[in-house]
């Protein structure tokens, strides 16, 4: 795709596929997407057309959430400091789970970081002034953003409001770390250089039809918050590339030969042959829905017993009008009483679907599905208990546990990033590791072999979420003492 993921000779999306009857040539392996952004368009549509698939996905990233740990020395105050910044500020977990969708939809996931700034217009006719944009929020009907040479044509300032003036403007580093942001970029505007003997790759991003649109609309609160380097980018046509370390990518490991510049494999695309079977499945049944289902229900002019045969000269048409007004005025009123100036037949056809509804295909097919991509049956159904699937957990774990190692580096390459960005201590973070049910079982016997003085404490306070087993003995026998001192004032 591209050059970027090799579809076609992976999976038989070959040019050879309409000249041999190769067994290995299915139908589906016409219709795989040619293009990287066909690609993603395709896992798009499908992600939100297979539910399962979507639920199961979700329920898989999410088990990896976990708490966040501080290890090592430091202030506990300034370490429950960060906790509520990650938490409340950045919205940290709910951007890993935003990320983990986006992977279970792409294969691939890109977040960045947004970082703040304040602009100001530039006024150079007497000295030099510099005018917050926002003093102009209460005119915004009249500012005009000039693309062309990026200046504010905007009310001057300098004559109370009531005429015209343009300015340049220039923008300055907000160094408040509560307005970063941390943002998830849409795949289908990213491509990436790189290279296979040294790793190295570096991020591009082309800007979205939107955000050009709404820059060339003049929608001034979406152009007061793009940073200047991206609108000088827009004006020229240009795409942008990100320093390296700017971009964190969330992908999942291929083997040799899949992928040529560092794409995920999106395993949507992947399965996608049960993917077209289960399509197949889903369609039969639907026309199944509308065509047999339903009774196709008939009326018809009956011929009289002796005598003259009124069907034979009633106007079929005013029988038919006559029909139409029976059925409406019984779906309005089923205790009404009719009639008719002539006997009727009333026949129905179909109505016998049920026979050829393939559920159990649909079943089987979905699971097919759902075990092509790792993903246990059980985890759908929400039927995988921890007192009964203890193996099934650990091979779910560890067929998924790139996952946890993705959200970890996320969150080191987060606190860095801020850290650096405010100039603050460092504070390491990890993610906890998800535990299991055999957990558990260990812990009880860490426990009695830390209270009969075999074992350290930090071997059974680890695994319930305490880093520091020495901080958080002496924090509580601080806390024993202050709770003695306010019982005795």
């Amino acid at each position: 795709m591209d050059g970027s993921i090799a579809i076609g000779g992976m999976m038989g999306g070959s040019s050879y596929a309409g000249r041999f009857s190769n067994p290995v040539l299915l139908p589906s392996s016409t219709y795989y997407p040619a293009t990287l952004t066909a690609a993603l368009d395709f896992c798009r549509y499908f992600y939100y057309t297979i539910p399962n698939f979507r639920q199961v996905q979700k329920r898989t990233v999410r088990y990896f959430v976990t708490e966040f740990e501080y290890p090592g020395d430091g202030d506990i105050t300034e370490k429950e400091k960060l906790d509520k910044y990650l938490k409340d500020v950045l919205d940290l977990p709910q951007t890993m789970i935003t990320m983990g969708d986006e992977w279970g939809c792409y294969g691939n996931a890109f977040v960045r970081f947004y970082y703040p700034f304040k602009r100001y217009l530039i006024d150079r006719r007497n000295g030099l002034n510099l005018y917050a944009i926002g003093m102009f929020d209460k005119y915004e009907t009249q500012v005009v953003y000039n693309m062309a040479n990026m200046t504010y044509t905007v009310p001057d300032p300098a004559n109370d409001f009531k005429s015209n003036y343009t300015f340049e403007f220039v923008d300055f580093e907000d160094r408040d770390k509560n307005n970063l942001k941390l943002i998830i970029m849409d795949p289908r505007y990213i491509r990436m250089q790189y290279c296979d003997i040294s790793k190295m790759v570096r991020y591009i991003y082309k800007f979205s039809p939107k955000s050009v649109g709404q820059v060339k609309n003049n929608e001034i609160p979406v152009i007061n918050s793009i940073p200047r380097y991206m609108l000088e980018a827009m004006k020229d046509n240009n795409d942008i590339r990100f320093r390296d370390g700017e971009v964190f990518h969330f992908t999942s490991p291929l083997i040799s030969g899949v992928s040529y510049s560092n794409w995920g494999m999106p395993e949507l695309i992947a399965n996608f042959r049960h993917i077209y079977q289960l399509m197949l499945y889903l369609k039969a049944d639907e026309y199944t829905a509308m065509d047999f289902m339903m009774p196709f229900r008939l009326f018809s002019m009956a011929p009289g017993g002796g005598g003259e045969d009124v069907a034979q000269t009633l106007d079929a048409s005013f029988f038919q009008a006559q029909i139409q007004t029976i059925i409406a005025n019984r779906r309005k009123d089923p205790t009404l009483m009719h009639s008719v100036a002539c006997p009727v037949n009333y026949q129905e056809f179909g109505a016998n679907g049920k026979q050829f509804a393939p559920k159990e295909l649909l079943q089987y097919q979905n699971e097919q599905l759902l075990n092509g991509c790792g993903f246990p049956v059980e985890l759908f159904q929400c039927s995988l208990q921890t007192q009964q699937y203890p193996t099934a957990l650990r091979i779910f774990q560890n067929n998924f546990w790139f996952i946890y190692n993705n959200y970890n580096k996320f969150v080191k390459w987060v606190v860095k990033k801020v850290q650096d960005f405010s100039g603050e201590g460092m504070i390491e973070v990890n993610l906890q590791e998800p535990k299991l049910a055999d957990n558990l079982e260990n812990t009880n016997i860490l426990m009695q072999l830390v209270m009969s003085g075999i074992v350290p404490y930090d071997k059974v306070f680890k695994n319930l979420g305490i880093s520091d087993a020495v901080a958080a003995m002496v924090r509580r026998r601080e806390q024993d003492m202050e709770v003695e001192e306010e019982t005795q004032k």
